[in-house]
């Protein structure tokens, strides 16, 4: 009997064909069919190259070739000289750590940075970019971020999206794997991730940790782990982090733990905080020192992705403002919010107290109103007094009130179906009397109150939904003493008089919002936030 042993083993209908993407994005292996040519091969990317073909044997392949055998393919690459075509699709970066990447700088201190190619996470979903980015940290302002993502666009001219997920005064330890500042990072970087490739990661934390020997390796942890979770492509990504300022005992030190992390990642970069000035508070950076960190952060990561020194020096549009405050063209950015700003276009500080508003009593006596002229043009008044503010509080206010109608909105919603408990959604504090215009139940029913201060529960406004963004707008117009509530542009509320004092002792002095609360104390988001004059004569 004639064995067949040979002819069985030997036949084989599929090769494995390994693809090496030689430092590219990782492709799987293909299981080629025996005497067949390759078909279409997926394309790998390498940040800064352009895909140049397979070689087999450093010999370039050719896809029309018949399968013989188990392979390796390698790709080749060509480095990229012209930058705008380093990208292809919407780009985006996230920002962790704590203050400095935060920003608190003065916005008041810099002109503001404009870009249609440039847009922010917010509410979990896509906004212009406007600073501040970051709404979860008291005085939030100018960030790093900011010149960072201007000079990304005008260089690569394409679209970028910036993740903010930063928080104030924390520790590395804060930020541990499965910490509720961890979790949140992972949680917006991956719906940035739907719809734009994350390409860095920039980290800025260690005022509070400066001391801290283990850093490095807590630090790589953190990276590593979220890259995991949110599917980041090692091979396209580039990580940077920045030097603590000079007057930092532990500077140099610390320095030299965030050099180890250059061992552990290839596309890694430290951005120098030399020269960079700090606000009095000797902590945070002031404004034209974060925009000049946030170029300092780019040249690394210009470095990296294309191989090029990037002049940061020759930029002085993207961090400096010789003209500040008095220039009015600064301000016409922040026409949806035109009321409302003293070096922070969402909060202000009244007694202490973080409150969205109109006005803002600073520590020096001054009082600062934000105005809206007749031609369109906004700007600042400020008024000083060495004595008696609350004088030249209650009557800046009532002038810029009068004949006039002024408009609050935003965008509120439940956090994952929690309840929303019992919360006043706007805070109106008049010069006789404080109440809030709308509140919400435990089961999300958000009520009108009454200028007396009592829930209306036979008024209903609308009903807050797990996670689905409703818009709310209160027209207050003082022409005719009335006050209008509408739920996603419907009226459902219309009541005259606005308040029980009479018009001409009332005025708006400020309104607030509850806070970003995520999934904190009643669980009630609120988002998109504006504050402006309706059109009046």
């Amino acid at each position: 009997m004639t064995s067949n042993y040979n002819r069985v083993t030997s036949s084989r209908s599929r090769y494995t064909v390994t693809l090496d993407s030689n430092g590219g994005s990782s492709l799987p292996n293909i299981a080629a069919a025996k005497d067949e040519p390759l078909t279409a091969l997926a394309t790998p990317v390498k940040l800064g190259y352009k895909f140049a073909g397979w070689t087999l044997d450093g010999k370039a392949y050719d896809l029309t070739a018949p399968v013989t055998s188990d392979m390796t393919l390698a790709a080749s690459w060509e480095r990229i000289t012209s930058d705008t075509e380093v990208f292809e699709g919407k780009q985006s970066i996230l920002l962790i750590g704590q203050s400095n990447m935060v920003g608190v700088g003065n916005m008041l201190d810099v002109a503001p940075i404009v870009d249609a190619r440039l847009t922010m996470l917010r509410g979990d979903r896509w906004w212009p970019l406007k600073e501040p980015l970051h709404t979860n940290t008291y005085l939030s302002g100018t960030c790093l971020a900011a010149s960072f993502a201007k000079a990304f666009v005008d260089k690569f001219d394409c679209e970028l999206g910036v993740i903010p997920a930063a928080k104030g005064s924390t520790t590395i330890d804060m930020w541990e794997v499965g910490g509720d500042l961890y979790n949140e990072a992972v949680r917006v970087a991956k719906i940035a991730k739907e719809s734009s490739n994350i390409c860095a990661i920039l980290w800025h934390q260690g005022e509070s940790s400066q001391s801290d020997l283990n850093y490095a390796n807590k630090l790589k942890v953190i990276l590593d782990s979220l890259i995991e979770e949110v599917g980041l492509d090692t091979n396209n990504l580039v990580i940077i982090t920045g030097e603590l300022s000079e007057a930092k005992s532990e500077r140099v030190a610390f320095a030299e733990r965030l050099a180890r992390l250059g061992e552990e990642y290839e596309r890694y970069g430290i951005a120098s905080a030399d020269g960079l000035t700090l606000k009095s508070d000797n902590l945070h950076f002031n404004a034209e020192s974060q925009r000049l960190f946030g170029l300092r952060y780019f040249e690394q990561f210009y470095r990296i992705v294309t191989d090029k020194k990037f002049e940061y020096e020759n930029h002085p549009d993207y961090y400096y403002s010789p003209q500040k405050a008095v220039d009015e063209s600064y301000y016409s950015h922040f026409d949806d919010m035109s009321l409302g700003k003293f070096g922070h276009p969402f909060k202000v500080t009244i007694s202490g107290s973080c409150r969205f508003g109109i006005i803002s009593r600073g520590g020096d006596g001054s009082v600062a109103v934000y105005e809206k002229e007749k031609d369109g043009l906004d700007r600042y008044i400020v008024v000083t007094s060495d004595s008696d503010t609350s004088t030249y509080y209650a009557q800046s206010i009532t002038a810029m009130v009068a004949g006039r109608a002024i408009v609050v909105e935003a965008d509120y919603k439940l956090v994952d179906g929690a309840s929303a408990g019992s919360a006043n959604l706007l805070r109106i504090i008049g010069a006789d009397i404080g109440f809030s215009p709308i509140q919400t139940a435990a089961d999300g029913t958000v009520y009108v109150v009454n200028a007396n201060g009592s829930v209306d529960t036979d008024s209903v406004v609308t009903k807050l939904n797990s996670n689905e963004w409703i818009s709310i707008k209160i027209v207050f117009d003082f022409r005719s003493n009335t006050r209008s509530i509408y739920a996603n542009e419907a009226l459902v509320f219309e009541q005259l008089p606005i308040s029980t004092s009479d018009v001409s002792d009332f005025a708006v002095t400020t309104t607030r919002t509850v806070d970003f609360t995520g999934t904190a104390a009643g669980s009630i988001a609120v988002d998109n936030f504006k504050c402006y004059y309706a059109d009046a004569e």
